[in-house]
């Protein structure tokens, strides 16, 4: 079924967890560096300074933040799913979500 018996992730550096895959993954830092580079010029481009606080909700759901355009929510949307595809990880559907919760101590992986 896909199921680990344990959080830790196969990188060894941290409980794999949704923050740890966009952020914090060595796995994946290739591809974590292409998307933090497409987020922070949307972040310039909707005139914002500095670096954004890097969380889940701006690679999922931007446009909550009132910070972006609606095509700047779409360019960060698109460049979370490229992420997500480079990985060749994939979305679990709420079923999958719902099982995975009724077992004890078993977490989806890849």
């Amino acid at each position: 079924m896909g199921l680990a018996e344990t959080k830790v992730c196969k990188c060894n550096q941290g409980v794999e967890d949704v923050y740890h895959f966009f952020f914090q993954c060595t796995r994946y830092k290739d591809a974590q560096k292409q998307l933090l580079q497409s987020v922070q010029k949307s972040w310039t481009d909707a005139g914002c300074k500095g670096s954004p606080h890097w969380s889940v909700t701006l690679l999922l759901a931007p446009s909550y933040l009132g910070v972006f355009s609606s095509e700047q929510s779409h360019d960060i949307m698109s460049a979370t799913f490229d992420y997500i595809r480079q990985t060749g990880r994939r979305l679990q559907t709420l079923k999958e979500l719902e099982t995975s919760k009724h077992q004890k101590n078993v977490f989806p992986v890849n």
